[in-house]
């Protein structure tokens, strides 16, 4: 699970927890709830021919249960430490430090123990976000034209150009496509450098990481810049691979989790990227 994890969301899961904490919510004061407490990323190792495993800690922070962090604070007010004021802390002074942000809580118990097991925070960054930006979220025109109101979104929208258009007024000169495209995948294409937001859905094999390979090289060619989100890493490198293949990798900085554990490889492939753009 571990690895699958890792290998389709880019997101490592399992951790060595050091230390749990016993504690209990205000809307059920009579469910006591254990939380791990601090941690430590790593992978399991096999070794050849043997039943015989390894643990390896990974080149990553160790953190505080972020999502026990994001639930104190907002329900408690309580505040943990977090980022590069807890890597060089020791772990018995760590625990001292959580032990006397806690100390109202009479009824709460931190233990000290430690055991691994698979741990998935990455929606909490997602939640904070929400908590952090919530007026900026309930102001976006798209999201309230979701909701009902069309006001603030109909004054930017811009209707699609027909495929029986194309040809007419779209010159061959103005156009940066670097892969073959179909005049469903035109309208697409051209929607994009139209600056519309819109939704594109498709079954399997109609061309879906070609189009957004288009559309990169057209932004691009407009001197833009353009962010490719996905959940799994395996669809990001569909489209890298097809930007290598067109000999455009240089414009490409990965962010994903693959792209980020080794800080060196990131800093040069940014400082290239920085460079040709």
């Amino acid at each position: 699970m571990a690895r699958l994890s890792l290998e389709e969301r880019g997101v490592n899961s399992l951790f060595l927890a050091f230390g749990t904490l016993t504690w209990y919510d205000k809307d059920k004061p009579d469910e006591a709830l254990l939380s791990p407490l601090i941690l430590a990323p790593v992978k399991l190792i096999k070794e050849p021919r043997q039943d015989v495993y390894k643990i390896s800690i990974l080149e990553e922070d160790v953190v505080l249960n972020p999502t026990l962090s994001l639930k104190l604070k907002q329900t408690f007010g309580i505040e943990f430490p977090e980022g590069e004021a807890i890597q060089e802390i020791p772990y018995s002074e760590l625990i001292t430090q959580i032990r006397e942000l806690l100390s109202e809580q009479k009824t709460w118990r931190i233990q000290e123990n430690v055991f691994l097991s698979l741990f998935s925070y990455a929606k909490a960054a997602m939640v904070r976000d929400i908590i952090q930006n919530e007026a900026r979220i309930l102001a976006h025109p798209i999201l309230q034209a979701m909701s009902g109101d069309l006001s603030a979104y109909q004054v930017n929208y811009k209707e699609p150009l027909p495929a029986s258009d194309l040809d007419s007024r779209v010159q061959p000169e103005q156009i940066f496509q670097i892969l073959d495209a179909d005049s469903s995948q035109q309208v697409v294409i051209e929607a994009a450098k139209a600056g519309s937001s819109f939704f594109v859905q498709g079954p399997p094999g109609t061309g879906k990481s070609q189009t957004i390979v288009n559309m990169i090289a057209e932004l691009i060619g407009d001197g833009k810049s353009v962010l490719l989100v996905a959940e799994k890493d395996t669809a990001l490198r569909v489209v890298y691979q097809r930007m290598v293949e067109c000999g455009l990798n240089h414009l490409c900085l990965n962010l994903h989790h693959s792209g980020t554990t080794d800080k060196r490889k990131l800093i040069e492939d940014l400082s290239q990227t920085t460079v040709m753009l």
